[in-house]
């Protein structure tokens, strides 16, 4: 099985890769690197209302652009081509991901349109459940007994929120 991009996705790609070499210089990335956000917010509003790459994986409906995994895998390439500083995997892939997989149809509609529009920084965060309440175990005759069990609940985030 040969893949290859189409014509209009390498027209895509090259002025994607022209706009963020003009963006994102070495000296600009380390100093992005050195604050404690990592990026910064009015960059990262500029760079989607010029581009809108927060909706590239967004349906249409949601305010978003329709592409697919295609155009979003030729985005992430050339963002770590240009070490481009900036919550997009967190918020395009991570977040917009559970959203649209997972979230009900008002969920869809409060949250991905402000992804959309590079107005909102989301991420991806579970909580592992803790297992049930009580648990038995048999003792030597047969009977039930309660054992006390340790419980303990660990979230992970995969981005930070910033204040």
């Amino acid at each position: 099985m040969k893949f290859s991009f189409s014509s209009e996705q390498e027209e895509f790609r090259s002025n994607l890769r022209r706009f963020l070499g003009e963006r994102s210089p070495t000296k600009e990335v380390r100093r992005l690197m050195a604050t404690d956000a990592g990026f910064e917010a009015a960059a990262w509003r500029k760079l989607n209302s010029e581009l809108g790459l927060t909706a590239v994986r967004i349906p249409e409906a949601y305010g978003g652009q329709g592409f697919g995994f295609g155009e979003l895998c030729i985005v992430l390439e050339e963002m770590g081509r240009s070490l481009l500083c900036a919550p997009f995997f967190s918020t395009a892939v991570l977040a917009t991901g559970a959203i649209l997989n997972a979230g009900t149809e008002a969920e869809k509609q409060a949250l991905l349109p402000g992804i959309a529009a590079g107005d909102t920084v989301a991420t991806l965060a579970w909580v592992e459940q803790p297992p049930p309440a009580r648990a038995r175990r048999r003792a030597g005759g047969g009977a039930e007994r309660r054992v006390p069990r340790l419980h303990r609940q660990r979230a992970a985030v995969a981005r930070r929120a910033q204040r």
